[in-house]
C-alpha cells in the first residue's frame, strides 16, 4: 500500500504530513518494518524533522526497529534510551489519557509511551477506562492507534473497563458495525466474551441500542444469539430491545431459528461436528419441543450424542414440556440401547419421572425392549428404582426374570444395610430419598432386630414415623425378648417415642383419641392407612414380654 500511494499517487516520500511529521516517522512509530525499509531504499532523507525538531531514528526506541534501519539514518548514537524506561507522573498519565482521546495525537502518544514505563493494561483514566476504550469511543479515526497499542504496546483486546464492558461492547453499544469488524477480524476480538457485571455481550449491547446492522454484523462474526445474561435475558429479551422497535428483535429471532433448524437436521442425519455448536445450542427447543440432545436420543445418532454431550451437559436431563419425557426415557421407549448407553456412561439421571409417573426404565419394559432393560440394569446401583412397579406391568417372562432378580439384589445391597444404619444413626432424610414402592422395610439383622425395633432403641422418632408411614411392622415382636417396640420404648426412657407408640396401642386413652377424631373425619381410617395405605396393625398396650412385664412395668422400674 505504501509503495503505491509513493508510486502512483503524487506523494513526496519527503513531504511533512499535516501531523507535523513524516513518513519515515511514523512507520518507525508504528514498528512497520517493511514500510520503513522501502522509504530507505527509495532515499528518503535521513534529516528530515518532525514538529520537535527531531529525526526518524530520534523517535525510534525500539532496539529491533533500530537495528532494521540503515547507518546513515542513525544520526543520534545515543541509545542509553533504548535501556531505560523512566516511570510517569501523575500528570504525564493523565497526559497520556488526553492524547488518546484525540487522532491528532497519534505521534505525541507513542513517544511517551515508548519512552515511559506505562503499561496499557493496568494503568486506567479516573472513569475506569484504559487506553484501548477511549481510543476505541473516537470510531475509526483511531485505527492506527488502536493497531499500534494491540500490536505494539500489546493490549489486550478483552479488557473489561470499570464498567466491565471490552471495546467490543462499546462498540458495539456506539452502533459502529465497522469497528466491530475490525475489532473481531482484525484483532481477533471474541464477540461472545461476557460483562462479568451483568454477564452481557457485545450482541446484547448491540441489541439494546437497536442498532440492526451491528446486530447483523456480530451475528455473521459468530456472536451467540442465546446466551443469556446474569438476569436469564438473552440479547432480544433486553426490556429497551423490545420497547424500541422490533427490529434487531427480528433479526435475532430469525436467525436462531434458521440456527436451530440448520443444527437439527444436521443432528438428525448424525453430521453435526462439535466446531459448528455452542453451548448455548443445547439449550433451545425446537417447536414441538425437543432439544438438539433429545433429538439424537430420538434418531439413536449415538456418536452425536458424544459430540454434544462432551459440549455441554446441562440440558441432558432436561423434561419434554408436554410428556416429561427425558433424552435418556426417549432412547428407552424407542429401544434404542446405543444412546441409553451413551446417555448413562455421561451420568443422565435415571429416576427422573415423566407426567405419567413413568421411569426410563418402565417405558423400555412397557415395549419389551429387553435389550435396553439390560443396558439399564448394567449401571448398578444407580440404576436400580422402579423396579417393583416395573414387574407389575412387565408381560415378558424372560424380562420379569430379570427384573425380580435385580428387586432382590436391591434389596440385599442398597435397601436392607441403608435401612438398619439409618435406624442406628437416626439419617431419616437419606432413608426418605432411597426408599422405593415395594421396598421390603422389615427384615432382619443376624442378632433378630429390625428397623424399626432399632429405630426405637436408639430413640430416633423421625426414623420411625417414617418407617410407619411405609408400612413398618409396628406390631412385631422381638423373637429372643419377646418384647414389643412399646417396651423397648418404655425400658430406654424414650418418652416422645413412648408418646407415638401409645397412638398406635389397641387400647390406649391416645388412641382411642385419635381414633374418635378419624371417625368424625370426612375419610376415616387410621393414622397409618391414611398415610400410607398400608393395613393397620395396632400393638397391644398390655403386651407382657418372655419375663412376664408390661411396658408399663418397665417404665415403671426405670
Amino acid at each position: 500500500m505504501s509503495k503505491a500511494l509513493v508510486i502512483v499517487c503524487p506523494i513526496r516520500i519527503d513531504q511533512v504530513l499535516e501531523g507535523g511529521s513524516g513518513l519515515l516517522h511514523l512507520a518507525i512509530l508504528a514498528h512497520n518494518i517493511e514500510t520503513a525499509q522501502f522509504l530507505m531504499a527509495a532515499k528518503i532523507s535521513p534529516k528530515i524533522r518532525d514538529i520537535k525538531g527531531l529525526t526518524a531514528d530520534q523517535v525510534c526506541f525500539n532496539p529491533s526497529v533500530r537495528k532494521q534501519m540503515a547507518p546513515r539514518y542513525l544520526l543520534n548514537r545515543d541509545v542509553s534510551r533504548d535501556k531505560i524506561m523512566l516511570k510517569p507522573s501523575i500528570q504525564e498519565k493523565d497526559d497520556i489519557f488526553k492524547l488518546a482521546a484525540s487522532p491528532k495525537h497519534f505521534v505525541d502518544i507513542q513517544k511517551k509511551l515508548h519512552t515511559l514505563d506505562f503499561n496499557v493494561n493496568t494503568e486506567c483514566d479516573n472513569s475506569g477506562d484504559f487506553l484501548l476504550h477511549i481510543a476505541v469511543r473516537e470510531g475509526l479515526n483511531q485505527l492506527p492507534l488502536l493497531m499500534a497499542l494491540i500490536n505494539i504496546q500489546r493490549a489486550d483486546v478483552e479488557l473489561c473497563n470499570a464498567a466491565g464492558m471490552t471495546p467490543l461492547m462499546i462498540a458495539a453499544q456506539a452502533g459502529n458495525c465497522v469497528l466491530c469488524d475490525v475489532l473481531v477480524c482484525l484483532f481477533g476480538a471474541d464477540p461472545n466474551k461476557r460483562s462479568p457485571q451483568s454477564g452481557r455481550s457485545a450482541l446484547h449491547y448491540a441489541a439494546e441500542s437497536n442498532h440492526r446492522k451491528t446486530v447483523e454484523c456480530l451475528i455473521r462474526r459468530g456472536a451467540d444469539i442465546n446466551m443469556e445474561d446474569h438476569e436469564g435475558l438473552r440479547a432480544d429479551d433486553v426490556p429497551t430491545c423490545s420497547a424500541v422497535t422490533d427490529d434487531c428483535r427480528e433479526v435475532i429471532v430469525f436467525n436462531r431459528s434458521k440456527r436451530l433448524e440448520m443444527l437439527s437436521d444436521l443432528v438428525k442425519k448424525g453430521e453435526v461436528v462439535s466446531s459448528q455448536l455452542l453451548p448455548s445450542d443445547l439449550c433451545v427447543v425446537d417447536e414441538d419441543g425437543n432439544t438438539l440432545i433429545m433429538l439424537a436420543a430420538s434418531y439413536n445418532r449415538f456418536q452425536t450424542l458424544h459430540c454434544l454431550l462432551d459440549i455441554s451437559k446441562s440440558t441432558m436431563n432436561a423434561q419434554h414440556s408436554k410428556t416429561g419425557m427425558t433424552a435418556l426415557a426417549l432412547a428407552a421407549k424407542l429401544g434404542h440401547a446405543e444412546a441409553v448407553t451413551v446417555l448413562l456412561r455421561h451420568k443422565a439421571v435415571p429416576t427422573i419421572a415423566d407426567m405419567a409417573g413413568y421411569l426410563p426404565l418402565h417405558h423400555a419394559v412397557m415395549n419389551n425392549h429387553e435389550s435396553v432393560v439390560d443396558v439399564i440394569l448394567d449401571f448398578y446401583p444407580d440404576t436400580f428404582v422402579g423396579l417393583y412397579k416395573a414387574m407389575r406391568f412387565c408381560k415378558r417372562t424372560s424380562l420379569h426374570t430379570k427384573l425380580r432378580s435385580a428387586w432382590e439384589r436391591r434389596q440385599e445391597e442398597i435397601v436392607t444395610p441403608k435401612l438398619l444404619g439409618c435406624a442406628l444413626n437416626g439419617n431419616a432424610e437419606d432413608l426418605f430419598l432411597l426408599l422405593d414402592e415395594g421396598d421390603n422395610i422389615n427384615p432382619k439383622s443376624g442378632t433378630g432386630n429390625w428397623p424399626l425395633y432399632l429405630a426405637v432403641e436408639n430413640g430416633h422418632l423421625e426414623v420411625l414415623k417414617l418407617l410407619c408411614e411405609k408400612g413398618g411392622d409396628i406390631k412385631k415382636r422381638h423373637p429372643t425378648t419377646g418384647a414389643t417396640s412399646l417396651h423397648v420404648a418404655a425400658k430406654m426412657g424414650h418418652q416422645s417415642i413412648v408418646s407415638f407408640l401409645l397412638q398406635h396401642c389397641s387400647n390406649s386413652v391416645k388412641s382411642l383419641a385419635v381414633s374418635s377424631q378419624q371417625a368424625n373425619s370426612p375419610a376415616g381410617g387410621s393414622v397409618l392407612q391414611q398415610n400410607s395405605g398400608h393395613p393397620k396393625k395396632l400393638l397391644d398396650i398390655n403386651a407382657v414380654d418372655k419375663d412376664n412385664k408390661t411396658a408399663l412395668l418397665l417404665a415403671a422400674e426405670k
